[in-house]
């Protein structure tokens, strides 16, 4: 008996070195760019967890006070109704105030992640811990 040799597969070439090198540049280059587009997707995909993860607070004229509130909830600190008898100081206090006045809220999500939100800035500041 003969032992059959070991077959070796051999790498298939068009017989045109141009072309075998465009093929295997074409290849790497799809592949650089399928590893570009994973990296910048899984950041977006990040930023999306942090961005549903992260309360979203809206800070009006108002004192937010160092307490806890619940999903959804809303407190009233300070309150100064426009009224018939102080429309002229209103219209003209109440606007002023607001812009030389900055009210700030500390707020940690459900990973211990916590950001200073104020009413100056529209994105929140990522701080270590509150308090």
């Amino acid at each position: 008996m003969v032992p059959e040799t070991e077959l070796v597969p051999e790498i298939r070439k068009t017989g045109h070195r141009l072309a075998d090198l465009a093929v295997a540049f074409s290849a790497l280059f799809v592949s650089l760019c399928s590893l570009g587009i994973a990296l910048h997707h899984g950041r977006t995909m990040q930023r999306l967890v942090e961005a549903n993860s992260r309360p979203f607070i809206q800070i009006t004229t108002s004192n937010v006070a160092p307490s806890y509130l619940k999903a959804g909830s809303e407190q009233t600190v300070l309150r100064w109704p426009r009224t018939a008898s102080n429309a002229s100081i209103w219209d003209k206090d109440a606007v002023a105030g607001s812009n030389r006045v900055k009210f700030e809220a500390c707020y940690c999500s459900i990973f211990d992640e916590c950001w200073i939100e104020n009413s100056h800035t529209f994105r929140p500041t990522a701080v270590a811990s509150c308090g």
